[in-house]
């Protein structure tokens, strides 16, 4: 699959619940990838980076493609709300070298919701719906990342039951969070019945959540 194109800056649309989760995929993930772009320019002020972005820049290899890593979208009335990244820690954060497991823990990124749809719980839905694949697959951790500059973002994530490992002395201040989470004890071909397949998930009441966006 080629890789993603870059898309015009995203309007500012309303939205009508109910909101509903699915899974990007072949057919589906453009809209998703268009609104990360967007977030990024508007949370931190830069163009995509081939470094921080590479995941985005190859989204199929990275999303579509890689057992254990999805994709998930928040939408209503087919327009989307918000988006979390769900792949397996690759142990990159140097200051946590050695205290996670790649192999049981999974990362949790791109946590963006759009202006007009916060504060009416879709941010928990992803994170639910993100926490019931990562137990699927057989992950034991979840770990992310946040900024003090972010609004209610630590608050949030500490709502959801995230827990701080670490606070970097960084010109970001960088929270580093995890959860550890109670792993599924059955076999499912969890990767053929997710990934690459849509599905609208079955709405929960979650939390309201808060200002909740993350890279």
């Amino acid at each position: 699959m080629e890789n993603a194109v870059k898309q015009p800056k995203m309007l500012d649309i309303s939205f009508d619940k109910p909101f509903t989760i699915q899974y990007a995929d072949r057919n589906n993930f453009q809209p998703a990838i268009d609104m990360a772009y967007t977030m990024i320019e508007e949370v931190y002020h830069r163009d995509l980076d081939p470094h921080w972005d590479r995941d985005l820049i190859n989204f199929a290899a990275s999303y579509l493609e890689t057992p254990g890593n999805a994709f998930l979208q928040a939408s209503s009335s087919g327009k989307i709300a918000g988006i979390l990244a769900v792949r397996q820690y690759d142990g990159r954060i140097e200051a946590l070298r050695g205290a996670y497991n790649p192999a049981t823990t999974a990362e949790l990124a791109r946590c963006f919701i759009l202006k007009r749809a916060r504060r009416q719980g879709v941010a928990a839905m992803l994170v639910k719906e993100a926490e019931h694949f990562c137990r699927e697959c057989g992950f034991t951790t979840l770990y992310l990342h946040t900024h003090r500059f972010l609004p209610g973002a630590l608050e949030f994530w500490q709502a959801m039951g995230f827990q701080v490992r670490l606070e970097a002395k960084d010109q970001l201040h960088t929270v580093h969070l995890e959860k550890l989470i109670v792993r599924l004890d059955k076999q499912v071909p969890w990767y053929t019945n997710l990934l690459g397949q849509s599905g609208d998930s079955t709405q929960g009441q979650y939390p309201t959540s808060l200002d909740a966006m993350d890279e």
